[in-house]
């Protein structure tokens, strides 16, 4: 109810005040509390084996969620997931994961000890406020055509990367314009897409793959914690059409009159014995509930949990589509404002050679499309945009690779975000604003580097397993939950 009442909140402000407006608004009221708290989170000696996660929005869902699973059977480090949730974390408490609230007496004392921040949007995740002094990771949750973060040139928020260094926007908006030491990639390609939409060097983005796929590249169900199992079992027993659009930046609902395109979508499935699973953007306002063919997710749930048991995707620039590659099944696009959408976000890459899919403009194109779900073709850039998205080392076993890149501090060479845990970091008197303190060497931070130059080694000789062809896999034939 809350999270729906938020939702709802989001979509007034953008629609009425501007996100932007609105969000320079917020920042500038925190503004002088936020100079206050800077030099004390400098002034906590970091945890080397205490890693935060988080994920936006307080939810239990994206790469950062599926990585802090697979490191938290670790006995080694202490991985706490970071939320403002009540309920989240009461739910990963109950399966004995270590999970805190975020301005609790805990959650405080985890963000300003924890040595990693690890999250799949902003550093907000964990805590927007306490992280300075942390290395800072970005998972970030999807590869694509659109334009993110620093690469965007008009629409809402862009903004906030375009302001001069050192201008007012600029020191209102300096946690938001933080560049992560590290931003996770899957391929060299999205790596320079990357790179140059974080304002950070090519080296600092690994592609070593993302968490969120590793279950489907594997051939196996989604981790339990992160998926409803009574859905889950059902939409395994029929063919699905999973029909999941992003958000637009200047309106809450979407083009193509929403509501009348899902019940249309939720005909041609019913007619074909099929389910159609369909799931807006946390970011956008479509009033639809389950009943009858479809089957609505909640904004909450973790989209890429249930891609397995869709037999063909719907989509428009969402990043899904990329991620639905490593499945090898139909993809189809329902396009409807792509000069729009173009005048407004724009493309990093150009969709026509980059967005994977059928693509079609109209309702009529896309129920089409999906005359006949057991006979759709692959797009004819299909296999061109898995190569370019995703590294053959990349598809799948990322989960294994990210955590000795992190436990091993096998970080590129260039960082220089490197804090030493046996030596107290004290703010520069002559620096103002968000500034990176010195790295001290030391023979502890020495040994430290011998090891990551190590890990670096294993990590370039390990070679992850080949995921098994899913074109071969017959509709409706899935695997179990996994306990």
């Amino acid at each position: 109810m809350l999270f729906a009442g938020a939702t709802h909140l989001r979509g007034f402000v953008r629609a009425h005040v501007g996100h932007y407006r609105a969000l320079f608004l917020v920042r500038l009221l925190q503004w002088p509390l936020r100079a206050c708290l800077r030099p004390l989170a400098l002034y906590v000696r970091r945890d080397s084996s205490l890693l935060a996660f988080g994920a936006a929005s307080n939810r239990f869902a994206g790469n950062a969620a599926y990585l802090y699973l697979h490191m938290s059977r670790r006995d080694d480090v202490r991985c706490v997931w970071v939320s403002g949730s009540r309920s989240v974390v009461a739910a990963l408490r109950q399966r004995d994961l270590d999970a805190v609230r975020r301005w609790s007496i805990q959650g405080v004392w985890v963000a300003l000890r924890a040595s990693w921040y690890v999250f799949s949007s902003y550093r907000s995740d964990v805590n927007l406020w306490l992280g300075d002094g942390a290395r800072t990771f970005n998972l970030w949750h999807g590869v694509g055509v659109k334009r993110i973060q620093r690469d965007r040139v008009v629409g809402a928020g862009a903004g906030v990367y375009a302001a001069p260094q050192g201008s007012l926007t600029a020191r209102v908006f300096a946690d938001d314009r933080h560049r992560p030491d590290v931003v996770l990639s899957t391929s060299e390609g999205m790596g320079r897409v990357l790179s140059r939409a974080f304002d950070v060097p090519r080296d600092r983005c690994p592609p070593l793959g993302y968490p969120c796929n590793d279950h489907f590249a594997a051939g196996l169900a989604p981790p339990a914690p992160l998926v409803d199992g009574e859905l889950y079992r059902r939409l395994s027993d029929r063919p699905v059409i999973g029909y999941f659009p992003t958000y637009r930046d200047d309106s809450v609902t979407l083009p193509g009159g929403s509501d009348a395109v899902v019940e249309r979508l939720a005909q041609v499935a019913e007619s074909q014995g099929a389910l159609l699973l369909f799931k807006a953007h946390s970011a956008s306002v479509v009033p639809l509930q389950s009943g009858g063919a479809l089957v609505v997710l909640p904004k909450t749930a973790d989209l890429n949990a249930y891609l397995g048991v869709c037999d063909v995707l719907v989509t428009d620039y969402s990043s899904v589509a990329s991620d639905f590659l490593l499945l090898d099944r139909p993809i189809v696009l329902f396009c409807p404002d792509l000069e729009a959408y173009h005048g407004n976000r724009g493309f990093a890459l150009d969709p026509h050679e980059f967005l994977p899919g059928i693509q079609t403009s109209t309702p009529d194109e896309l129920v089409s499309a999906l005359s006949n779900i057991r006979s759709i073709p692959r797009s004819i850039n299909h296999r061109r945009s898995l190569g370019f998205y995703w590294d053959e080392r990349a598809r799948g076993g990322a989960c294994e690779r990210i955590a000795a890149f992190l436990l091993g501090e096998a970080e590129p060479s260039p960082i220089r975000a490197a804090r030493s845990t046996a030596t107290t970091r004290r703010p520069s008197p002559a620096r103002k604003g968000p500034s990176e303190p010195p790295v001290v060497q030391t023979a502890d931070s020495r040994k430290r580097k011998r090891r990551a130059a190590l890990h670096l080694q294993e990590i370039a000789r390990t070679k992850p397993g080949v995921a098994p062809k899913r074109s071969a896999v017959a509709v409706g034939q899935r695997s179990g939950l996994r306990p």
